[in-house]
């Protein structure tokens, strides 16, 4: 399960960290708000059955401390906002995914490095995942 879930979720995860899904809420799909399900069925399903993505009820009430997350490295903090997100998935199973998708296996440490060019800075996005 944790291998097709490495890869069939990372899209479906930053899509769910872009439009909400706190513990306990539901997913509908964009086409049709008549059916839920839960953060791992959306996430394992990808797409709705309907063609329609699937965004979050609500937002939730999860608070996070932007603070003490913004001096963790990057999996740290990967963990921490998921987890939030995402409250049917174990500790483990998002350590897994984080690993997957995050690992030693891109051609740089630096998820998203920075990069300046005159005096501008760009964000490299092409290195990973």
């Amino acid at each position: 399960m944790l291998k097709y879930l490495k890869r069939k979720c990372w899209f479906s995860v930053c899509y769910c960290l872009i439009f909400g899904g706190f513990m306990n809420v539901g997913f509908h799909s964009t086409r049709d708000d008549r059916v839920s399900v839960s953060p791992k069925e959306a996430i394992l399903a990808g797409i709705a059955p309907d063609g329609g993505l699937f965004v979050s009820d609500s937002l939730g009430e999860k608070h996070l401390d932007l603070t003490r997350i913004s001096a963790q490295d990057f999996h740290a903090t990967a963990h921490d906002v998921l987890s939030a997100l995402l409250g049917d998935y174990t500790s483990e199973e998002l350590d897994d995914c984080i690993q997957g998708a995050y690992g030693t296996q891109w051609d740089t440490p630096a998820i998203t490095p920075v990069t300046p060019l005159d005096n501008h800075w760009l964000l490299e996005l092409f290195h990973g995942p």
